[in-house]
């Protein structure tokens, strides 16, 4: 998970420990994988637990502001918020 501004660098995150190696997901695959569509991708509540990083600049914003599932809403979660377990459907959060 990134701001608007940023993307994210897969090269980078592929070559932490863990070999994981991430790649940009298709339209098609968030649809199918999350039930919403790319710009309103909500952190949380997926149908099955996604392994989901957060960019560590998004706390800089007061609060972050994030997609609620559908394309023309959001909701402010702080970034501890956005990195917690607790987070309905947040089970892989990092």
């Amino acid at each position: 998970m990134s701001s608007g501004a940023g993307r994210v660098d897969t090269r980078l995150v592929g070559a932490a420990p863990g070999g994981w190696k991430p790649k940009r997901a298709s339209p098609d695959f968030v649809k199918r994988t999350t039930g919403q569509v790319i710009g309103g991708v909500a952190p949380a509540g997926h149908p099955a637990p996604i392994r989901t990083l957060v960019d560590v600049p998004l706390r800089e914003h007061d609060p972050p502001w994030v997609a609620a599932g559908i394309a023309d809403s959001l909701v402010a979660l702080s970034y501890r918020e956005l990195r917690s377990p607790a987070l309905p459907g947040a089970p892989g959060r990092r």
